[in-house]
């Protein structure tokens, strides 16, 4: 995991009102846990004085159960509520905290939420997100 994914997280877990938004680690384990994950597709520009312009991409997971209707609506519920915040978190600028090289560009949802596999008692959950940044030298 990369410093920049880890602003992310931390950005994420500064949801307010996002019921678990503090429980996002890199890591997916348990029934309720959420993850964040880098993608190895970067599109990297770079400039003639080395600074670098890079899309990043990241796959941001959730396993929650699914025995009964009312925990996949919750499920269902909880994932709309990220998407919909990153997407007014990026509309107000409000974007992750950069270091001394880094400056965030925009965070935004490249891929919906769907669910990607279960087990018959819990799914795990996904959505991308496309991130945006600039790193100078």
């Amino acid at each position: 995991m990369n410093a920049v994914m880890n602003q992310v997280i931390a950005w994420l877990a500064g949801f307010k009102g996002v019921e678990g938004a503090q429980r996002v680690t890199p890591d997916l384990l348990e029934d309720g846990d959420m993850s964040l994950s880098d993608l190895p597709e970067d599109s990297v520009t770079i400039y003639v004085d080395g600074t670098r312009d890079v899309t990043a991409y990241a796959m941001f997971r959730l396993r929650h159960g699914v025995k009964t209707h009312g925990e996949r609506m919750e499920a269902q519920e909880l994932l709309d509520t990220f998407e919909q915040e990153v997407w007014r978190r990026n509309l107000r600028r409000d974007l992750p905290e950069g270091d001394a090289r880094t400056q965030f560009q925009s965070v935004t949802v490249s891929q919906s939420p769907y669910m990607l596999e279960t087990d018959g008692d819990t799914a795990v959950f996904q959505f991308s997100l496309e991130i945006n940044y600039v790193q100078a030298v």
